[in-house]
């Protein structure tokens, strides 16, 4: 049996759809939560001096698009064609495009108290723009294509889980009516979260600060 483990900080950030792959798929996997502290002692053992890492039984995989489609590939979370699979990897770059803004960053860092600031304020001037931009174009795209709220159709893959728990972070973090402009985004999030491994995960997964 192949042993999986995540390693990456107590925070949800660009390591929770991962766990939340593994609950959907019922395979086990260790779940080392690095503390702030351990960072920088662990960092050099990295490939790219960054988290998330997924060891997999020992061979150490990193950047979180990277495992996610990997775990998508072992799992069967994948497109059915080469066609949908590049579908999935433009969508989820355009998802990686959003998380790399730096307005994007500056507001995350002042949710956990990296940085000082108003987040807020941030959300509102600076956050609010970009989803509206990011999230409008993934929503056109689920218009036009997802028929079930899915981005292909009935077919669950990995790019699903990464777009919800994008997506659910700026209600629960930002602002709680955000999304009521994206309704296929909105039921989209609800589709993942009603997976009964996922729901189970969801009413015991411990609160952190992003």
């Amino acid at each position: 049996m192949v042993q999986y483990k995540l390693n990456y900080f107590d925070l949800r950030g660009r390591g929770e759809a991962i766990r939340i792959l593994f609950k959907i798929a019922k395979v086990p996997f260790e779940d080392n939560r690095i503390a702030a502290e351990q960072w920088p002692a662990y960092k050099d053992e990295t490939p790219f001096g960054q988290i998330p890492v997924l060891e997999v039984d020992g061979q150490k995989l990193t950047h979180s698009t990277a495992i996610l489609r990997y775990l998508g590939g072992q799992f069967g979370l994948t497109g059915k064609t080469p066609i949908e699979n590049a579908l999935i990897d433009a969508l989820a770059d355009h998802l990686q495009d959003f998380q790399n803004e730096p307005d994007y960053k500056q507001w995350v860092y002042t949710v956990i108290g990296r940085v000082e600031g108003d987040a807020p304020a941030l959300f509102k001037e600076k956050v609010r723009p970009l989803l509206a931009q990011y999230a409008g174009l993934y929503e056109k795209f689920l218009v036009e294509h997802g028929r079930q709220s899915l981005a292909l159709g009935d077919n669950l893959t990995w790019l699903d889980v990464f777009a919800a728990e994008t997506f659910t972070k700026f209600a629960e973090y930002g602002e709680s009516d955000i999304l009521e402009a994206f309704p296929h985004i909105e039921a989209l999030i609800q589709r993942v979260n009603s997976i009964p491994e996922v729901r189970a995960y969801l009413s015991e997964r411990p609160k952190v600060a992003f």
